[in-house]
């Protein structure tokens, strides 16, 4: 099976897969010399003499994260990377993908590949993002590098950026990442714009519910997939899902779908819905090592509605950041 038949196999078996004020505790009391910094919740307030807050800066909005103090707990980070961060991961990935052979017999193939990924901040809200990653089409899914069955290195290159629009809001329980991003396929010669938003709604200390990181809404084919005497050009929207579950400081652990993709033109193919059409399923584990590294696990059942068993996916891999 060639990549690109890969690709179009595990697209089918995943479906196919402001300005908000923010919420300040009450400045506690000034010390006695009216002078200094006191804490009141999350917040640290400098006071004038009279109590009257100064400065307040919201620790969870990240105003003054870097990488000395960037938080081991999922739910305390910006979405967006501090100023100044530079982070880079690399993921190994082993798929089992079920195939039919020319018999007609049933086969399982195993791909295993790499994927590579980082991202840099410009400033307190603008960081740029880079990857080494698989097919656009599918968010990212494949490798960059494929080892197993048969080596290649061709990959798609991706490099965009993100904005942090809301940081904290609703009462610090909001934030939202608009990002946009150019993929090319060295493989398949392909060009896709992607955009889309990374959500996260803290329902309470422990849970959030959003949008899964780095999950591209809508996909613009730009330049598209020759079949034959037909190039093949899709324009869809992705709507995924992600909830996340902070289970102590270091251990985050989160679970994805995706609820709905509709199709923008005929060679999208049809719209398709949740649990009508596809029910997509995938699972993540973050445990920080320490606020400089995180180890990361992803366990990806691909479609459960028709094709339960066709693809099942085991990532693991790192990040640094400096």
């Amino acid at each position: 099976m060639n990549r690109v038949s890969k690709c179009i196999f595990v697209a089918a078996a995943s479906v196919a897969m402001t300005n908000v004020a923010f919420a300040q505790d009450p400045p506690a009391d000034p010390p006695a010399d009216g002078t200094g910094a006191t804490v009141s919740g999350d917040a640290a307030v400098t006071v004038n003499p009279d109590g009257t807050p100064v400065v307040a800066v919201d620790v969870n909005a990240g105003a003054m994260l870097s990488v000395a103090n960037w938080p081991t707990s999922y739910l305390l980070r910006t979405l967006n990377a501090a100023k100044g961060m530079l982070e880079v991961g690399a993921f190994l990935n082993i798929g089992l993908v079920k195939t039919a052979n020319t018999a007609g017999e049933e086969e399982t193939e195993t791909i295993i590949g790499l994927n590579f990924e980082g991202r840099y901040g410009i400033n307190e809200k603008l960081e740029a993002l880079f990857a080494y990653t698989g097919s656009p089409f599918l968010g990212g899914l494949g490798n960059g590098i494929t080892l197993s069955p048969d080596s290649e290195f061709k990959g798609a290159v991706v490099v965009g950026a993100g904005y942090q629009a809301v940081a904290g809001g609703s009462g610090g329980k909001l934030d939202i990442e608009p990002k946009g991003a150019l993929s090319y396929d060295l493989l398949g010669e392909t060009a896709v714009l992607l955009a889309g938003a990374d959500v996260r709604f803290k329902l309470n200390d422990k849970i959030w519910i959003g949008t899964p990181q780095n999950r591209p809404g809508l996909v613009v084919t730009l330049k598209g997939i020759e079949a034959g005497p037909v190039t093949i050009s899709p324009i869809f929207f992705d709507l995924p899902l992600g909830v996340g579950f902070q289970a102590s400081d270091k251990l985050h652990l989160q679970l994805n779908t995706q609820l709905l993709r509709l199709a923008i033109n005929e060679d999208a193919g049809d719209s398709a819905f949740f649990a009508a059409d596809f029910i997509p399923l995938d699972l993540e584990a973050l445990f920080a090592v320490s606020n400089k590294l995180d180890v990361k696990f992803r366990l990806n059942f691909g479609e459960l509605k028709d094709s339960a068993g066709d693809f099942i996916g085991v990532s693991a891999g790192a990040f640094f950041r400096i």
